[in-house]
């Protein structure tokens, strides 16, 4: 461990050390050591480059002396801090704030089983599956959590089912969830419909998260209720992210609201769809529980989102063969639902919608081409969108291959 490289705050955890007169190089540590003998008449002390028995005194205890500092300046002083924490140094910081960090959670929601022949009653056994077609390679599978009975004469019946895994990546848009994976004779075809979600999935809560909501701590204390107490009551008690919390006061005729002394907190969800449960839970604690600020009218609401019909011509390049052009157009299509919000398989390379913003076509263009190395050029059939308080959603997406 040494103190190469260090990142500008770790530097400025170095400059505190030196402040503080604690050595941080070999000069200063084999000085320091040097000055310790002289103080205390060590008569073997020579400061010789050629007097071998003090070259290794000062040696051995200099190596494990810069080990120390290194420590302290990598280790021990970024995780006395918020800011950077990182993991159960931040855990710890938390719970100073009565803040915790959020355990993963499995998404639950109602999937739609369908049949033709209705003439008698049909038994949807718990523990059916049903999954996606591959999303980047990744199957997704939801997973019935009780007896279902499709009674005579019903064709269709939705059913309670449960991610098969924990994490937000189970919070899939519309349609995804269309494949039977369980044997249960009778039924023709499943499906996700918008408004399927009971409860989103959520991974663990990361760092970056945790530190805002302590963050938002700090302004939340006190008997008056402002945004940062609203954010950190909400975000507490529900999977949403503090920074995904926009809100919107009485402004008159502008915003009528309900009167003077109501807002309305709107709560960004991924997926397009809105777990109503999830809202009214939140909803009466705010307000049936008195968890609101005297004489507030507060409302938690979704997002709204406008509908954007997008279209994309894909150009390759010559030599690609035609089963990767085929790959790559259904790649193409999770890329863009993943910009707009209908999966996370590639959150990390797609620049996603977001309300207040502008969402830049450009943009979607250069990802597209960093990850398909075939495509040379894309054409796009609208102008980019800018968005308000909504956020944008896809209305109809065509992904077609251009000559």
């Amino acid at each position: 461990m040494d103190l190469e490289n260090l990142t500008d705050q770790e530097k400025e955890f170095k400059r505190a050390l030196e402040a503080s007169g604690i050595p941080t190089t070999d000069e200063q540590f084999r000085a320091e050591w040097q000055q310790m003998a002289d103080d205390a008449n060590v008569p073997i002390a020579n400061p010789s480059k050629f007097s071998a028995f003090w070259v290794f005194v000062t040696t051995a205890i200099t190596e494990p002396a810069r080990w120390l500092v290194a420590f302290m300046i990598r280790h021990v002083m970024p995780n006395m801090y918020v800011k950077t924490a990182e993991g159960n140094y931040l855990d710890i910081l938390g719970w100073a704030y009565d803040v915790e960090r959020k355990p993963a959670s499995k998404a639950r929601g109602r999937i739609t089983f369908r049949r033709e022949n209705t003439a008698q009653k049909l038994q949807i056994p718990a523990g059916t599956r049903v999954r996606t077609v591959p999303v980047a390679g990744k199957i997704f599978r939801m997973i019935t959590i009780e007896d279902a009975v499709m009674e005579t004469g019903a064709a269709e019946l939705a059913v309670l089912c449960e991610a098969e895994e924990a994490g937000s990546g189970y919070n899939l848009g519309a349609g995804y969830y269309c494949l039977l994976d369980s044997d249960v004779p009778g039924i023709t075809s499943v499906t996700n419909a918008a408004d399927y979600l009971a409860e989103p999935g959520a991974a663990e809560e990361s760092d970056e998260q945790l530190r805002l909501r302590i963050r938002y701590q700090f302004g939340s204390a006190g008997e008056w209720h402002v945004d940062a107490k609203y954010r950190s009551m909400i975000a507490a008690n529900t999977g949403f992210r503090p920074d995904r919390i926009y809100f919107k006061r009485y402004d008159g005729d502008n915003y009528p609201c309900r009167g003077p002394g109501s807002a309305d907190a709107f709560v960004l969800f991924d997926a397009g769809v809105t777990p109503d449960d999830t809202l009214a839970e939140v909803n009466r604690y705010i307000n049936d529980q008195d968890n609101h600020g005297h004489g507030d009218d507060l409302k938690v609401l979704a997002v709204p989102g406008s509908t954007h019909n997008v279209a994309v011509t894909v150009i390759f390049r010559r030599n690609t063969t035609t089963l990767r052009r085929a790959e790559v157009l259904a790649a193409v299509e999770q890329v863009i639902r993943c910009a707009f919000r209908e999966n996370e398989q590639y959150l990390d390379q797609v620049t996603q919608t977001w309300p207040y913003s502008r969402f830049a076509f450009s943009q979607l263009s250069y990802e597209l081409h960093d990850l398909f190395y075939e495509i040379e050029a894309l054409e796009w059939g609208q102008e980019d969108i800018i968005s308000d308080l909504d956020v944008p959603r896809l209305g109809t997406l065509t992904v077609e291959e251009g000559a």
